[in-house]
């Protein structure tokens, strides 16, 4: 039996100190968003090791996908992250698409490293990724 390792995700903060997949999650519509939150709390309570398809799928590495479906839209939700190479269990949220028009997600990839890329650079930083929408 595999140990639980607690889990934690992180969000990407731009250059500009924009929190890009902060805010496109608190902007989606309730019904998205208690999908994108039960994938989340359901990968949070078993061990990493556990994570596989159709939640979590390997793209590139060392990007990976989360994935859930909004059933009444019928779209599959993608966000593109990795693992923290400096935080054991923490999982970086990098980019975040509701729409699926095609098969390869060519556009989300190529965003998710570029801002990669920046995270590497240390242009962009994280901050703790809050799965209930803040209230204003």
């Amino acid at each position: 039996m595999d140990k639980l390792v607690p889990c934690s995700f992180a969000g990407y903060v731009s250059e500009a100190g924009g929190e890009l997949v902060q805010e496109w999650y608190d902007g989606l519509q309730e019904e998205e968003r208690d999908e994108i939150k039960d994938t989340l709390n359901y990968l949070a309570s078993i061990p990493p090791t556990q994570w596989k398809r159709p939640e979590f799928d390997k793209v590139d590495s060392p990007l990976h996908e989360i994935g859930c479906k909004a059933s009444k839209k019928n779209r599959w939700i993608r966000i593109y992250g990795v693992w923290d190479p400096r935080q054991r269990g923490r999982f970086i949220l990098i980019y975040g698409n509701e729409e699926k028009k095609v098969r390869n997600d060519k556009h989300g990839k190529n965003s998710a490293r570029d801002r990669l890329k920046l995270l590497d650079q240390g242009r962009a930083s994280t901050h703790e990724f809050v799965i209930e929408k803040r209230t204003s």
